[in-house]
């Protein structure tokens, strides 16, 4: 199996499928917006927008910007976009849906269809399924090169299906927020018994897809009606229209433990795991406890796809301490349940606001890309020595999961997909350091192994060797 850079989080059909409304019929033009194939590098004017006001205005999963980074391997995670983002009178006359069209670039068409209370969130995931589907094992001819992408229903689907000639992105399936499962907007934060059974109801027919997710991010950026979520939206462009405050900080509910187990349950269908990104603190510690007591012998692997640390060493006072990011005790639980931690490529997470301010004096093209790998680094390496210290595998949960073409901020320098075998070099150059330091064997006393494998393994083969174990 050659796949050099896999990706645990990533919304490769977020723009298209927008863009392809009122249809939402994919489109096969790889120069048309309403295509998973669109791409073109990102011109100066989106750069300096980006670096400047931090608006992410270019496509960056799209599948010719995974093969031109030599991506081979995504979750693709589908997001039936939230209402908050798009809530009516929030602004003056259309001023919504040109802003949150400004910063997610999804399209008028789409923005008002989520406008509209009457459209339910469950819905809307089985279509944006339907649209990735269409176009599925489909070769597209691109000038010389063959493309296709091939949606995964487990891990040995990867090892029969290679053929020569043709650059083939393999993709397995999330989704991101339990809100995802309603048929109704208004019935969220109902009790009702009718709501619970229609929740199961839909859980039972994503289970039965013939590509069942493997995990599903279990909260978002609104309340869900199951727990609470932790505070993501920064932004002055977004909290001009948005409103997070509801139920934020509050932990899970007795529906929303009800979901948590059918999704773990095997008797019914495949078990779906949890990512635990976006959840509250309270929430986390709550399923974690969760896990403790009802599932303890199972030794379920806890997931975050996209997340970053926050530095309880505050030595390290170069990371973002917020309730999003995740505490070294929070780390150590996802080494003992043998998961998976992606790291998010976004700089409103992965480095501290004066780090970033930094980061921003560098200039230059080489300055710029060894500075935004140093950021990356800086996450594997704290992880590594946490592992090491608490006599766990030290570079075994460390992945991409860039949420590229979310609602993201990308590290200057790394844009796009595209730019990932940039970026793997880059690391190799921090990870070279680290390893010749004579130092090295004192920060890690177990877990000794060369700068090349260290990449390897947060590239691609932690990744490849978790879906190995758990995707069946």
């Amino acid at each position: 199996m050659n796949i050099a850079i896999a990706d645990l989080h990533c919304h490769p059909t977020m723009k298209p499928y927008g863009r392809s409304f009122p249809g939402m019929v994919p489109g096969t033009d790889p120069l048309i917006k309403d295509s998973i194939y669109y791409y073109g590098k990102p011109p100066l004017i989106a750069r300096l927008l980006n670096r400047m006001l931090g608006l992410t205005i270019f496509p960056q999963a799209s599948i010719q910007a995974l093969e031109k980074g030599g991506v081979g391997l995504v979750f693709c995670s589908l997001y039936p976009f939230e209402k908050g983002f798009a809530r009516k009178g929030a602004l003056p006359g259309d001023l919504v849906s040109d802003g949150v069209n400004l910063v997610a670039g999804i399209g008028r068409n789409r923005i008002h269809f989520i406008q509209d209370e009457q459209n339910g969130y469950f819905d809307d995931l089985e279509n944006e399924y339907a649209f990735l589907k269409a176009l599925d094992g489909k070769v597209l001819e691109i000038g010389t090169r063959k493309l296709r992408y091939v949606l995964l229903r487990n891990f040995s689907q990867m090892e029969v299906e290679q053929v020569e000639g043709i650059f083939t992105v393999y993709i397995g399936l999330s989704f991101e927020g339990m809100h995802s499962l309603y048929d109704r907007f208004p019935d969220i934060g109902s009790d009702d018994l009718e709501v619970a059974q229609s929740l199961l109801v839909n859980l039972g027919k994503v289970k039965s897809w013939e590509h069942c997710p493997l995990f599903i991010t279990f909260a978002h950026h609104f309340y869900n009606g199951l727990c609470g979520h932790a505070s993501s939206l920064t932004d002055f462009s977004v909290r001009l229209i948005t409103d997070q405050s509801y139920m934020l900080g509050e932990g899970i509910n007795l529906m929303g433990k009800q979901m948590i187990r059918g999704l773990l349950e095997k008797e019914s269908g495949k078990r779906i795991l949890i990512d635990i990104k976006h959840m509250s603190i309270k929430a986390r510690t709550e399923y974690f406890d969760l896990l403790d007591q009802e599932f303890a012998n199972e030794n379920i692997p806890v997931i975050v796809s996209h997340g970053a640390i926050r530095g309880d060493d505050h030595a390290y006072n170069i990371f973002l301490s917020a309730d999003i990011n995740f505490s070294d005790n929070e780390l150590v639980k996802i080494g003992k349940s043998k998961g998976l931690f992606g790291i998010q490529l976004d700089e409103r997470r992965i480095a501290s606001s004066h780090e970033i301010a930094l980061f921003k004096r560098n200039l230059g093209r080489k300055r710029i890309l060894l500075y935004a790998a140093l950021l990356v680094w800086r996450q594997i390496e704290y992880i590594a020595v946490l592992m090491d210290i608490n006599r766990l595998p030290a570079w075994d949960i460390q992945c991409i999961g860039s949420d590229n073409d979310g609602i993201v901020n990308p590290i200057d320098g790394v844009w796009t997909s595209g730019d990932f075998l940039t970026l793997k070099q880059n690391l190799l150059v921090h990870a070279t350091s680290f390893v010749d330091n004579p130092r090295y064997s004192m920060s890690i006393s177990t877990n000794l192994i060369t700068a090349d494998e260290i990449v390897e393994k947060f590239m691609n083969g932690n990744m490849i060797r978790f879906l190995n174990k758990n995707f069946k």
